[in-house]
């Protein structure tokens, strides 16, 4: 695979539960294989991680917006965990 020198903005966002704030950081990243992450963090300390790998090219506008939808599901479907696992 070809270097990426495009990389999406990544997403935050915070659920709080109790006395707990729960931060959800989705974003893409090519080292050591492309791929977007999203990390749970309670108190500075990754709880819950998921990785996509990403095996489409870059070099199109086509598949840039593809990688940028793609992170933002994988941001919004991580947030609904957090907080259906809160409520639990």
């Amino acid at each position: 695979m070809e270097a990426v020198d495009y990389i999406p903005p990544g997403q935050l966002g915070y659920h709080k539960h109790g006395d707990k704030v729960l931060q959800v950081q989705t974003e893409f990243a090519t080292r050591p294989r492309p791929r977007v992450t999203s990390s749970v963090v309670v108190d500075g300390r990754i709880v819950h991680k998921t990785d996509r790998e990403w095996a489409d090219d870059l070099t199109s506008e086509d598949s840039r917006k593809k990688l940028e939808a793609a992170l933002g599901e994988q941001h919004k479907a991580t947030m609904e965990l957090v907080q259906e696992r809160a409520a639990e």
